[in-house]
């Protein structure tokens, strides 16, 4: 993926407000998980599973996952049970704007800054965002995350399926969370 469509994409969005040039990137994000990338590949966008191994427990990790009601499937009870090492769970419903008729809109920036600091998460910190899809609502934490002032949010390729399938562990606990200050 050319990493200048991207950051042209990005800063699009972030001077007009607009959401298209971020609907693009998505799709481009989409269609690289969807063809493959080099699997030691990495961008300032995404990283591998190798990668994300070597770099453990230097980062903040983000289980974004969640489903469309028709799955009748349960995110945050999914991640009690397995997730990354290390993983926060990110609550898509919870970290809203509630006053909203609109499902899932961007709370106001103190609500977000509130929020990610009770999940231990600093803007300063290097996030690694994924989801048990591979790729589905991460890419909407990390559009959050970005938006709202983190300067360096990954998304992992493949998400939690390809941790599990290239061998690695996943964890039935969460640690103690650590309160921090997000911007």
């Amino acid at each position: 993926m050319d990493e200048g469509l991207i950051h042209q994409a990005l800063d699009q969005a972030f001077a007009t407000n607009e959401t298209a040039p971020l609907v693009e990137l998505s799709r481009a994000l989409y269609t690289c998980f969807m063809i493959g990338i080099d699997p030691d590949t990495n961008s300032p966008y995404l990283v591998t599973v190798k990668w994300l191994a070597a770099h453990l427990p230097n980062l903040k990790i983000i289980d974004a996952s969640w489903y469309m009601s028709a799955q009748n499937r349960n995110c945050r009870a999914e991640f009690k049970t397995g997730h990354i090492p290390g993983a926060v769970f990110f609550d898509i419903e919870a970290i809203a704007d509630q006053a909203s008729d609109l499902p899932h809109m961007l709370p106001t920036p103190d609500e977000f800054a509130q929020a990610l600091a009770k999940l231990g998460i600093c803007d300063r910190d290097t996030i690694i965002v994924y989801d048990t899809a591979g790729l589905f609502s991460a890419a909407r934490v990390w559009w959050s995350l970005t938006i709202m002032g983190a300067r360096d949010v990954r998304v992992l390729q493949g998400g939690l399926p390809a941790w599990q399938q290239a061998g690695h562990k996943v964890d039935d606990h969460q640690e103690p969370i650590v309160a921090t200050q997000f911007i």
